[in-house]
């Protein structure tokens, strides 16, 4: 089966509709912290621990800049390390380092795991060329299964999987028969959707909450370093979204398929027909008050 290009990513709409070129999202995670000073040494990323470290705030392509790092040199790895910081996983696990998180952690309290090397930390070059591979499977899966497409066996290998995942479905009389089409696409969407959220879940993906006489600025989500913001871009580019959103009616966080405008309802797929029916109503008494008013 040939490869998933970029092509096939716009046809899927999982590329930025702003940017049809790239899949990158403008979502606003936090920052995150890296030294300043990074040196490569046998394949290693090493720093100092009296090195200052600087804030990054991540650029809109970010998730592009990770792409190109599929088959990228040390070199080139390291110069992306620098820009925009670490890949926190932990020595014990090999997962994100904030998967250990304690609940309720202030962004400098300490983890219970530690990162490679003990007080010599190192990060591996390899790690970043493995995310970028991660990244892009899941995008070649996604714009298969968008499409109605068998995805590539390929792709489902790079994420962990001995080939492409299916199972028996059980029928009517409670006996088991190999699945449909239909049936083998939802099992891989299933599947799919569990990696992702698997992975949110250990970058720390969660919304923050800061009484602020601000109402605009006391709500967020945030995701722990590097690689949240990198999760929580693959996760948009897979949901084709180019964000999150609080449906006005349910209250339930939903992504949008279009830009949010301030000032006005949003509502989710479920609440949409009649969220703007009850707004076009009340638009239509509010105006009819008016001119109640005007005429008196």
């Amino acid at each position: 089966m040939k490869p998933v290009r970029r092509q096939e990513w716009q046809e899927s709409v999982i590329t930025y509709r702003r940017s049809p070129l790239n899949v990158g999202r403008p979502v606003d995670v936090g920052t995150w912290r890296s030294p300043e000073h990074l040196s490569l040494k046998a394949g290693c990323l090493t720093w100092s621990s009296g090195d200052q470290w600087r804030t990054i705030d991540p650029p809109v392509d970010l998730l592009d800049k990770v792409l190109k790092l599929v088959d990228a040199n040390d070199e080139v790895v390291a110069e992306f390390a620098r820009s925009y910081g670490l890949i926190s996983e932990c020595a014990q696990h090999g997962l994100p380092l904030s998967h250990s998180r304690i609940i309720g952690a202030q962004p400098d309290d300490e983890y219970r795991c530690s990162v490679e090397g003990g007080r010599r930390p190192f990060v591996r070059v390899q790690r970043y060329r493995v995310l970028a591979r991660r990244v892009r499977a899941i995008l070649n899966l996604a714009a298969r299964l968008h499409k109605d497409e068998d995805a590539d066996e390929q792709d489902w290998i790079e994420l962990g999987y001995p080939g492409v995942p299916t199972f028996d479905v059980i029928c009517d009389t409670w006996e088991f028969r190999p699945p449909d089409r239909e049936e083998h696409l939802d099992q891989q969407r299933e599947n799919l959707g569990q990696l992702i959220d698997v992975w949110l879940d250990q970058c720390g993906f969660r919304p923050r909450f800061e009484f602020s006489a601000d109402p605009d600025q006391s709500f967020q989500m945030v995701a722990s370093g590097l690689l949240g913001a990198v999760a929580v871009r693959t996760m948009l580019a897979v949901a084709r979204s180019d964000g999150l959103a609080i449906c006005t009616r349910c209250k339930h966080v939903y992504p949008p398929k279009q830009k949010l405008k301030a000032g006005r309802n949003n509502y989710c797929p479920d609440c949409r027909d009649i969220g703007r029916f009850r707004d076009s109503k009340r638009r239509e008494r509010q105006k009819n008050d008016s001119r109640q008013v005007m005429d008196e």
